[in-house]
Parts: C-alpha cells; structure tokens; sequence
C-alpha cells in the first residue's frame, strides 16, 4: 500500500519543524519519502520541508504492509515545532 501524508499548517505562527506518529498496528512501514525516521514509529520534517507558514502544507509519504483486515485512520498525531 502507497499513502500520502499532507501535513498543513493550521496556527496563526509559522512551524521550524514537525513531526507525526505513524505507529500503527500492524503496518510494517519498509520506505518512506519527504520524512526523516525519528524510530518508534514517529516521522519528522526534513530540513527543506520543516518551516511551514500559516497556511502552507508539506507532503510525505510511505510504502507499508498491512494485515489485509487494517483500516488506516483518517488523521494521526503531528507534532508542531515552533
């Protein structure tokens, strides 16, 4: 499976950075682009994409393998570094 992740900045203050939560039950993430692997399953912004102006988004992604019965969430936590 292929997804995309669109991290948007919603504040009224620009983002240095961000970082979201992708540890999810039994998907096996094997590669991931536009985010560096911060271990544990959390994801971080790289140094070209971390600085988000209100309003501004960035775009990652990652390839994983799941159990077949796995319904992936709408949303997960982000992180905003300021």
């Amino acid at each position: 499976m292929e997804v995309h992740v669109e991290v948007v900045s919603t504040g009224d203050a620009a983002l240095g950075a961000w970082e979201i939560d992708l540890d999810l039950r039994d998907v096996d993430i094997y590669n991931h682009w536009n985010m560096r692997d911060l271990d544990h399953g959390w994801y971080g912004s790289e140094d070209w994409n971390g600085r988000l102006d209100p309003g501004e988004n960035a775009v990652a992604g990652f390839q994983a393998e799941t159990d077949d019965r796995v319904e992936l969430p709408g949303s997960v936590s982000c992180t905003a570094v300021v």
